[in-house]
């Protein structure tokens, strides 16, 4: 089931995003890459008040997934989209990404999705390419002052895959 999340459900976030993308285990790691936490209590909280809505997915009475929507203009990003490392390779990534479009599309009137991915992590572009997603030609600095983590590369770049209603 997948609900939207409250201030109170932040430390669950915080273990999803930090276990998924920082822990070393599943195929959405960036360990090598980056260091330092995904999410803090501070960045969660602030980007919920700044208008993210975080939605949390629960199987057998256990949060093992999340993802985050923030519209601006006519368009919705999805970030964070995580799935704990033992539940990975059953669908349900693809899932909650359906689930972030749904949402994004019903509730939000957005034309337009896009999603950030790091530039050197191909097979997760491959992913959301599967999932009709576009790469564009937009790429931005790893966003050191978000408070995501430090780059453990030189010059290492987010890129913006796009999807249209």
């Amino acid at each position: 089931m997948i609900t939207e999340a409250g201030y109170e459900d932040i430390e669950s976030l915080v273990d999803i995003l930090n276990e998924t993308y920082r822990g070393g285990r599943g195929w959405t790691t960036e360990k090598g890459l980056v260091s330092g936490d995904r999410a803090t209590r501070a960045v969660i909280n602030t980007e919920m008040s700044a208008g993210y809505k975080y939605y949390l997915y629960t199987f057998q009475d256990n949060y093992v997934g999340c993802f985050s929507l923030f519209k601006h203009d006519n368009t919705t990003e999805i970030g964070g989209l995580a799935v704990k490392p033992e539940q990975q390779g059953a669908g349900l990534g693809k899932l909650l990404l359906r689930q972030a479009e749904a949402i994004s599309f019903s509730t939000m009137n957005t034309k337009r999705i896009i999603v950030n991915v790091l530039e050197t992590r191909r097979e997760l572009i491959r992913f959301y390419e599967r999932c009709a997603y576009r790469l564009t030609d937009k790429k931005t600095p790893f966003p050191v002052c978000r408070g995501v983590g430090e780059p453990l590369v030189d010059n290492l770049h987010l890129v913006v895959l796009e999807k249209n209603v």
